[in-house]
């Protein structure tokens, strides 16, 4: 028997509740996508005039709000009745292969594993300071706030919270990579 495990992050609300890495996963990268606003486990959901549907994760994105499928390597997509129609839930899907390609994995559990990291305000500052309006590879960023300990990890860590995103340009996190702030 597998046993549940409990995911949270800061665009979840409460917490989501996973036997797979799969999912696990996912929701790390969905975490770190910068349309989703916010994801979050219901029991049941039920719009008006429309079937009430049953265990879902909801995603918001800036498009709206989606339910979150994973589909595996050989499942076929099951299309629900609604589907069909006009429904304001729409379908959010994930594909294992896409989920699992390199390095987008590798590199978003390295930044899922910053996440109990603590960052002091002043190092947060000197940080979003540095980086300002503009990209600045990581190697540059680090070699600047040098007088700080832990820095690469801090930098993880804000990219976990959503005030930092790296961009590898399709490889793994490394001196390379971009950091720009994230603008609301």
């Amino acid at each position: 028997m597998t046993h549940a495990q409990i995911f949270s992050s800061p665009k979840v609300h409460g917490f989501i509740s996973y036997t797979e890495e799969l999912v696990a996963d996912a929701l790390i990268q969905t975490t770190l996508d910068p349309n989703v606003r916010a994801l979050k486990f219901v029991s049941s959901f039920e719009m008006p005039g429309e079937p009430r549907l049953q265990d879902l994760i909801l995603v918001r994105r800036r498009e709206g709000l989606f339910e979150l499928r994973i589909i595996r390597v050989g499942e076929v997509s099951l299309r629900r009745p609604e589907e069909c129609r006009n429904s304001k839930l729409r379908i959010w899907t994930l594909i294992e292969e896409d989920i699992m390609a390199t390095p987008k994995r590798q590199n978003a559990r390295t930044i899922y594993s910053s996440r109990g990291v603590r960052v002091s305000v002043h190092l947060r500052m000197s940080i979003l300071d540095a980086v300002g309006r503009r990209s600045v590879r990581l190697a540059v960023l680090t070699d600047r706030l040098a007088s700080f300990a832990n820095v690469d990890q801090a930098i993880l860590h804000l990219a976990w919270v959503g005030a930092l995103r790296l961009d590898g340009n399709g490889c793994l996190i490394g001196p390379f990579t971009l950091v720009s702030a994230v603008r609301t």
